[in-house]
């Protein structure tokens, strides 16, 4: 590249690389790491602050990535979740919440059309059961599990308490209430469901990527949990990123933590996971803006590496995720 650039057959700014030279600037020792400080060691300096953002983008990389995004804390509740089908059609999925303070029960959660998601107060509709057993829909026995402030914990509101889950969403029209991983996690992993809850499962994501309640730091949490569940498809997890790329701030740490665990498939089994490919595709569609995030140190270092997607580009294997591994690979490193 720099013979074609003394050649003014390439224009100077091709040895810019910014992601490259971002991920030069990074801690640690790991392949890529290395790669990137040997490669930025024989290239000439340049004015960073000069350097041009990603052009040619549409829309703009600053209107998909603004800078001043708001982002609420992710609360890690402690509640352990389990994820399997509600029915042998396998149409809805059943999430088994186990609270930290009730160890004894858990709560089903099934859902077919999603719209506890409000602007400022969240809450998941559930059925206390107890520890293993079968789903049953017995809506007299309905309850709403929702984050307190106070209690710092996911509590549960019987239907005799509903009524202040409605005056507390009166009251919080200027202080949102958090929503905690748990509740993150299920509105995630329902975009993995067919049929028509997609539809409110998107309405419920744009309105909280809009109150700063639906980040990437969260949304890492909901799909690490998610991939261990043979039940979720984690191909079906790109849908909403797929067809918005202005969800990409909030959700692209799917396609970094679907590599990742692909990634970790390729060394334990030698071969990619038959998933891997819609992932890929979804990263190698945005991979400009995931470059200029990582140019602009907007994203942390693990994102940047993208932890497993070197050894699925390392297979020898003619797959076609390892060819699609190896040219994102090359786009983003």
């Amino acid at each position: 590249m720099q013979f074609a650039v003394e050649k003014k057959i390439a224009d100077k700014t091709a040895l810019n690389l910014p992601s490259m030279r971002a991920l030069a600037k990074q801690k640690g020792s790991s392949r890529a790491v290395t790669a990137a400080k040997n490669l930025a060691a024989l290239l000439p300096e340049v004015n960073e602050e000069a350097a041009p953002a990603s052009a040619g983008l549409v829309p703009s990389f600053d209107e998909v990535w603004p800078k001043s995004a708001t982002k609420s804390e992710t609360i890690d509740d402690g509640v352990e979740m389990t994820i399997e089908w509600s029915n042998e059609e396998k149409k809805y999925l059943l999430f088994r919440l186990v609270l930290p303070d009730k160890p004894y029960m858990e709560y089903h959660v099934v859902s077919n059309a999603y719209n506890d998601f409000g602007k400022y107060v969240g809450y998941l509709r559930a059925y206390p059961a107890d520890i293993g057993a079968p789903y049953v829909n017995d809506y007299k026995n309905v309850i709403r599990l929702h984050w307190n402030a106070d209690k710092k914990a996911t509590v549960v509101k019987n239907r005799d308490d509903w009524g202040k889950l409605h005056e507390l969403e009166k009251g919080a029209k200027e202080v949102r209430v958090p929503l905690p991983v748990s509740l993150i996690t299920v509105l995630v992993g329902l975009i993995a469901q067919d049929g028509d809850s997609i539809y409110s499962v998107t309405r419920a994501i744009n309105g909280l990527v809009e109150t700063g309640q639906f980040h990437a730091e969260v949304v890492r949490k909901a799909a690490q949990t998610l991939l261990q569940h043979p039940a979720v498809n984690p191909a079906k997890l790109v849908r909403v990123l797929e067809k918005d790329v202005a969800l990409l701030p909030a959700t692209y740490t799917i396609l970094t933590e679907g590599v990742k665990v692909a990634g970790e498939m390729v060394k334990a089994e030698g071969v990619t996971p038959a998933w891997l490919n819609r992932i890929l595709d979804t990263a190698l569609r945005y991979a400009p803006y995931l470059k200029e995030a990582a140019a602009r140190e907007m994203l942390p270092q693990p994102d940047v590496q993208w932890c497993g997607l070197e050894d699925i580009a390392g297979l020898k294997s003619k797959s076609t995720a390892v060819a699609k591994a190896k040219k994102l690979l090359g786009v983003l490193i």
